[in-house]
């Protein structure tokens, strides 16, 4: 079995190594210019980036015609995958890894190999933690459709809370208005 996420899992390398992850394409576009976040930006950087871009930065997610290429690769070495994403209100990966997932399972080269895509409901360290849950399962041998259940399961009874230490990110991206804040 294997797992793929998006960069937005904020795991460390060593990790990533060691649960053999995938971790798909994403860019982040900053005054026109992409930058691939599976680089690891360091956070002062793209709070630079926040600060001084003319534009606010937006990222733009892998598409369904990424991910069916990441699926095709992986349905060759592995007997199930286990896609888990970023909530799909903050960014549209989710539906295209869904829409990649089902062109592959009516594909009589690829249909035979089970892609399970799970939306955390979150993003980071809540993306971060689901991924390492699964990794944990997965090592232990559980099948990815169980995996894929316990994951939706615990995305529906998860809650995540942040406090800003400023309004101001918040409100130049478009989260908040003045008036709100």
């Amino acid at each position: 079995m294997r797992i793929v996420t998006n960069p937005g899992c904020n795991l460390p390398a060593a990790a990533i190594r060691h649960f053999d992850l995938e971790i798909c394409p994403q860019q982040i576009v900053v005054d026109g210019v992409s930058h691939d976040t599976r680089a690891g930006i360091p956070y002062p950087i793209i709070d630079g980036w926040i600060r001084t871009a003319s534009d606010f930065p937006h990222v733009v997610g892998t598409t369904a015609h990424e991910f069916a290429a990441i699926f095709a690769r992986l349905a060759k070495e592995t007997r199930e995958i286990v896609t888990i994403l970023a909530s799909r209100k903050i960014i549209q990966t989710y539906g295209a890894a869904a829409s990649a997932a089902r062109t592959l399972a009516a594909s009589a080269a690829f249909g035979k190999t089970p892609i399970h895509v799970v939306d955390c409901k979150m993003t980071d360290s809540g993306l971060g933690l689901f991924v390492l849950a699964a990794s944990t399962m997965g090592e232990a041998g559980v099948p990815g459709h169980t995996i894929a259940r316990c994951l939706n399961m615990l995305a529906e009874r998860s809650f995540f809370a942040f406090v800003p230490g400023t309004l101001d990110n918040l409100v130049k991206g478009g989260r908040a208005g003045w008036a709100r804040a």
